[in-house]
């Protein structure tokens, strides 16, 4: 809140962008828990018994579309800081 209300453009723009890329890297960070579950049940073991594919499968689906979802923030954060700034 204080953020919003009292920083200056750039500075809210290198924060927001802070928080876009940490949150993508978190997701990428946790689909690979789906792969290396223990003994126990997992959202990808629940999808495979739903609809007869691999478990495998579902958790590098998910993989992939997190990674895409990582470089399209780090592109975007890129490319709209530098057309903020006329570059």
């Amino acid at each position: 809140m204080t953020l919003a209300r009292t920083a200056t453009g750039q500075a809210s723009r290198f924060v927001l962008s802070l928080l876009a890329i940490q949150v993508a890297l978190d997701s990428v960070y946790d689909i690979r828990v789906l792969f290396h579950v223990d003994g126990g049940h997992s959202d990808a073991e629940t999808m495979a018994s739903l609809f007869l594919l691999p478990a495998w499968l579902w958790a590098s689906a998910w993989m992939l579309m997190s990674v895409g979802m990582l470089g399209w923030t780090l592109w975007m954060t890129r490319y709209s800081q530098r057309a903020g700034q006329g570059l």
